[in-house]
C-alpha cells in the first residue's frame, strides 16, 4: 500500500518542526495536504495540535484507498505534546490510514486500550530475532561469509539473534583470520557489543575512511558536498554509495539517494569517538558545516552548527539578517531555544538579540520581564554606533531605534504615564522606515495609547493607517487583530455598518490572501459577532462565535480565546441560558486571570438584572463617582457599570447624576454607542421613578440616534420596563417602523423556543438544536465540508459536533448515528 515514512529525530520534539515533516510525509499520500495545513501550522505557536490534526484526518478520510503512516524512531520523542497528538491521531484514526510506529521502548500512548480492543498489532524483539536459520543465512548469504554451524550458533546466542549485533559482527570478521577466537571473545551486554564492534569496524577501515566517518558523525543529515566540506576531500558522494553498498549503517532519506544519515546507535558512538579522541576537531566541524548550510539556504542547520561551534557571531549574524524578519517566520519555541544558547552577556550586548527577547516576553505576556532588555538594547545600539559598525542614517539603525521606542511607550503605558507613553509612541513612528513592520509595530502602540487616553477619533485614524501598512509589509496578525480593535472604537462611536462592513472587508482580504484559516482569523469573526449582538441577530451572532472560537482555539490559551469567551457568554445571556454564559466566564477567569476585572463587569449586570443585589454596593462604594474633564478608556466604563448598579440598587438620583455626566462626556468624545446606551439606562430609571415623561423625553432621544444604525439589543436588555415604555410611546406618538421592530423583537425575544422531541429528552444527555442541524444534514448525506458551509460553521466545529452526537446516541459511525436518530424519532 502507499506510505509516507517519517525517519524522526531529537530535533522534530519541536511541535512545529514535527508537524511540518509530518504533513511533509503525508504529502506523498494526498498530495496538496501540507499546504492546507500550512495555515494551521503559521496561525499560533506552539500550534494548535487538535486543529491540525482535525484537518488531517478530514482530508485523508478521503483518500480512497488503504496508505500508511510510518513514524521511524519514535522512541526519540520524549515531548509530551507530540504524544498526545499521537494520541488524538489514535483515536481519530480514518479508516483507511494505517499508523505503524518504529521503537526501541513503548511510547506513552493507550497501548493496553488498544491492545484489548483487538487495534494493535505488535512486532516485539522476539518477533525481530533473527532465528538459527535466519541467522546463517544472514551470515553467510547477504554478509559474504563462510561460517560454519557451530559459529554462527555461538553468535546467534551470543547476540540473541539482535541483528544490527550480527551485522556489526559481520563487518568485523570479514578480514580476520581466527575466526573460532573471535567468536569465543565475543560476550557482553548490548551496549557494551556495539563498543567493541564499532572497535572492530573502524580497525578494518582505511585511516581514510575512518577519518570520513568520525568528520561527519556531527551531522544529523548528510549529502556528498556537505561530506566533502568536512573533510576536506571531494569525493563525498563516491563514499557514501560504498558506504551503503557496504551496509555501513547509512540510511538513504530520499529516493534520489542524495541526502542520507547514519544509523542513530553506530552515529552517537562514532561522535563519542570524535570527542574521545579529537576533540579539537569538534568547534571546526561544526564552522565548516554552519559555513555549508548558510551557503545552501538551510538557516535553521546554520544556526545550530554556529551554536554548537559556540560562534556566538556568526549565529547571531545569521538569527538577525533580514532586518529581524525571523521574529515572524520562526516559531517562538525555536526563537527560544536559539537564544538560550547564548550566553547572557552576549545576548544583552547585541541590540538585535535584546529586540527579539522583548518581542518573545510580549508575545508570551510576560511584558515586566521587558525593560531590562531594552535597556541593554539602547547601551548596545550606543555602542554599535560608536564603533562604528552601524550609521545612524541606516534602515538597520532606525527600525531597531523605532523598536526600542515602541517597547518603552508600553512600558510607560503599563505605568500609567500616558504622557510619556504618547511621546515614545510618536517618536517611533517618526523614525521607523516606512513598509516595514516596525514602523507597524509603532502605529499599533501609538493608536492603543490614544485608545487608553480616550481619544477614540486619533485611535480610529490611526487604526485605517495600521491596517493599510500591515497589507504592504505582510503582516497578518497585525492586520487582523488592528481591524478588530477599529471595528470595536467604530462601535463605539455609534458606527455599526461601518464596523461590520471593515470586518467583512478584512475577512475577504484574507480569504483572498490564504489568511482565513489563522488564529487571528478568528477576531474578526468575533467582532462580527459583536455587531451583530448590537443588532439582536442573535443566529448569526451564534455561527459568527462558533467559526470564531474555533479558529482562536487554534492559538492555544491566547487572549484571543479570552476575547472569544466574552462574546459567547454575551451571546448565551441573550439566548436566556444564563448558566452557560457564567460556564464561558468561568474558563476565561480560569485560564485568562488578567481579564477578570472585565468577567466582573458582566457578571455584576446580569447578577443586578437577576435581583440579586450581594455585593454591589461595596463595589460601588470603592468607586469615585465624580466625573473629571478629561475620563480614559478604563475610567469611562467603571462609570457607566457604577450608573448600571447605582440603578439597580434603587439609588435613582445618584445614577440619574452619574448617567448624565456620562451623556456630556460621551458627546463630546463622539461616543455615540455609550450615548444611547446611557439614554436608555436613563429612561429606565426615570420609569423606576414614575416619570413617565421624562422617560419618553429620554427614549425619543435614544430612538432617534439608535435607528439609522438598527440599535436593538440595547432595548431589550433593560427588559419590561422598556418594552411597557415602547407602547406607551407608541400609544402617544403614533406607530412607526422602528418602534414596531423593537416591540417585535420583545416578543420574539420572550417567546420560547421549539420543544425538543421526547426522544430526544428521553436520551442520557440531549442533542443541542445544533447537533441536530448536522445531524439532519447528515442523514441527507452531505460531506463535513457540505455541513460546514451550510450552517456557515467550521469544519473542525463540524467535526466536534459529530463527536458530541456519536457519544450521546452511543454509536461509531455516521451509518450508525443516523438509524439510532430514525429508531429515536429525532429524523
Amino acid at each position: 500500500m502507499p506510505a509516507a515514512w517519517l525517519a524522526l529525530d531529537a530535533a522534530d520534539n519541536d511541535l512545529s518542526r514535527f508537524f511540518q515533516y509530518l504533513t511533509a510525509a503525508l504529502n506523498n499520500l494526498q498530495p496538496g495536504i501540507a499546504q492546507q495545513t500550512q495555515p494551521l501550522l503559521q496561525a499560533s505557536d506552539p500550534p494548535n495540535t487538535e486543529a491540525i490534526l482535525i484537518q488531517l484526518v478530514n482530508t485523508l478520510d478521503g483518500c480512497g484507498q488503504d496508505c500508511a503512516l510510518i513514524l521511524d524512531d519514535v522512541h526519540l520523542i520524549d515531548a509530551p505534546a507530540i504524544h498526545q497528538a499521537l494520541t488524538f491521531l489514535l483515536e481519530h484514526l480514518p479508516l483507511c490510514l494505517h499508523l505503524v510506529l518504529l521503537s526501541r521502548a513503548d511510547p506513552p500512548l493507550p497501548l493496553a486500550r488498544l491492545r484489548a480492543g483487538g487495534q494493535l498489532v505488535e512486532i516485539r524483539g522476539a518477533d525481530l530475532r533473527f532465528s538459527v536459520d535466519e541467522t546463517a543465512q544472514f551470515l553467510n548469504q547477504v554478509m559474504g561469509l563462510d561460517l560454519t554451524g557451530a559459529q554462527i550458533g555461538a553468535l546467534e546466542r551470543r547476540t540473541e539473534g539482535w541483528i544490527a549485533g550480527l551485522q556489526l559482527a559481520a563487518l568485523s570478521m570479514r578480514e580476520r583470520q581466527d575466526l573460532d577466537g573471535f567468536v569465543a571473545a565475543f560476550t557482553g551486554s548490548h551496549h557494551y557489543i556495539v563498543e567493541y564492534l564499532v572497535e572492530e569496524v573502524l580497525g578494518h577501515q582505511t585511516e581514510a575512511r575512518r577519518q570520513f566517518l568520525l568528520k561527519t558523525s556531527i551531522l544529523e543529515r548528510f549529502t556528498g558536498s556537505l561530506c566533502d566540506a568536512l573533510t576536506g576531500e571531494e569525493n563525498g558522494d563516491e563514499v557514501l554509495a560504498e558506504l551503503e553498498h557496504a551496509n555501513l549503517f547509512v540510511i538513504p532519506l530520499d529516493d534520489e539517494q542524495r541526502w542520507y544519515r547514519y544509523h542513530h546507535l553506530f552515529s552517537d558512538l562514532l561522535h563519542n569517538r570524535l570527542r574521545h579522541l579529537h576533540p579539537e576537531m569538534v568547534t571546526e566541524l561544526h564552522t565548516k558545516a554552519s559555513a555549508w548550510f548558510e551557503l545552501n539556504g538551510s538557516q535553521d542547520e546554520a544556526i545550530h552548527h554556529a551554536l554548537q561551534s559556540k560562534d556566538f557571531e556568526g549565529a547571531s549574524r545569521l538569527i538577525c539578517r533580514n532586518r529581524l524578519n525571523v521574529i515572524y517566520s520562526c516559531s517562538q519555541s525555536t526563537l527560544n531555544q536559539w537564544l538560550g544558547a547564548f550566553p547572557d552577556s552576549f545576548l544583552r550586548s547585541n541590540p538585535f538579540l535584546c529586540i527579539i527577547k522583548a518581542h518573545l516576553l510580549m508575545m508570551a505576556d510576560r511584558r515586566e520581564e521587558i525593560d531590562p532588555y531594552i535597556r541593554c538594547a539602547e547601551d548596545a545600539l550606543a555602542s554599535t554606533v560608536a564603533s562604528g559598525r552601524l550609521a545612524k542614517d541606516s534602515i538597520e539603525y532606525l527600525f531597531l531605534c523605532a523598536d526600542v521606542y515602541s517597547f518603552k511607550a508600553l512600558s510607560a503605558r503599563l505605568k500609567n504615564d500616558l504622557d510619556l507613553a504618547l511621546e515614545l509612541a510618536t517618536k517611533a513612528v517618526q523614525i521607523a522606515p516606512p513598509d516595514l513592520r516596525s514602523r507597524v509595530f509603532a502605529l499599533a502602540m501609538l493608536y492603543s495609547i490614544h485608545e487608553v487616553r480616550g481619544d477614540f477619533r486619533r485611535a480610529v485614524e490611526i487604526c485605517f493607517e495600521v491596517i493599510t501598512c500591515a497589507r504592504v509589509a505582510d503582516y497578518p496578525s497585525m492586520l487582523m487583530s488592528t481591524a478588530q480593535e477599529l471595528a470595536g472604537l467604530l462601535c463605539l462611536q455609534g458606527k455599526l455598518r461601518q464596523s461590520a462592513q471593515v470586518l467583512r472587508e478584512a475577512l475577504d482580504y484574507a480569504e483572498a490572501h490564504g489568511q482565513a484559516r489563522i488564529s487571528y482569523a478568528g477576531m474578526l469573526h468575533i467582532g462580527l459577532a459583536d455587531t451583530l449582538y448590537e443588532w439582536n441577530s442573535l443566529d448569526e451572532m451564534e455561527s459568527e462565535v462558533e467559526t470564531g472560537m474555533a479558529l482562536c482555539r487554534q492559538g492555544g490559551k491566547s487572549v484571543l480565546v479570552a476575547f472569544a469567551l466574552a462574546t459567547q457568554a454575551k451571546l448565551r445571556h441573550a439566548r436566556g441560558d444564563l448558566p452557560g454564559a457564567l460556564e464561558s466566564l468561568a474558563e476565561r477567569d480560569r485560564d485568562y486571570p488578567s481579564f477578570r476585572l472585565s468577567s466582573n463587569t458582566l457578571r455584576q449586570r446580569w447578577q443586578a438584572a437577576q435581583g440579586n443585589l450581594t455585593g454591589l454596593s461595596e463595589w460601588v462604594s470603592q468607586v469615585d463617582l465624580n466625573v473629571e474633564e478629561q475620563i480614559g478608556y478604563g475610567r469611562m466604563f467603571q462609570l457607566i457599570q457604577a450608573g448600571r448598579l447605582l440603578y439597580a440598587l434603587d439609588r435613582c438620583e445618584e445614577a440619574l447624576q452619574v448617567v448624565d455626566k456620562i451623556i456630556h462626556h460621551a458627546q463630546k468624545k463622539g461616543l455615540l454607542d455609550t450615548v444611547i446606551h446611557m439614554l436608555v439606562l436613563q429612561a429606565a430609571i426615570w420609569t423606576k421613578r414614575k416619570n413617565d415623561a421624562c422617560a419618553l423625553d429620554c427614549l425619543e432621544k435614544a430612538l432617534v440616534l439608535a435607528e439609522p444604525e438598527g440599535y436593538i439589543q440595547v432595548f431589550i436588555e433593560r427588559g419590561q420596563p422598556l418594552q411597557r415604555l415602547l407602547r406607551l410611546f407608541q400609544e402617544r406618538y403614533g406607530a412607526s417602523e422602528f418602534v414596531s421592530r423593537l416591540l417585535a423583537a420583545f416578543e420574539l425575544h420572550r417567546k420560547p423556543g421549539p420543544e425538543p422531541s421526547s426522544a430526544n429528552q428521553a436520551l442520557v444527555e440531549p442533542l443541542s438544536l445544533r447537533e441536530l442541524d448536522v445531524l439532519k444534514l447528515l442523514a441527507q448525506g452531505c460531506a463535513d465540508k457540505q455541513i460546514a458551509e451550510t450552517l456557515v460553521i467550521a469544519r473542525e466545529t463540524v467535526h466536534k459536533h459529530l463527536k458530541n452526537i456519536y457519544g450521546k446516541l452511543d454509536v461509531h459511525s455516521r451509518t450508525e448515528a443516523i438509524a439510532r436518530a430514525r429508531e429515536l424519532s429525532l429524523l
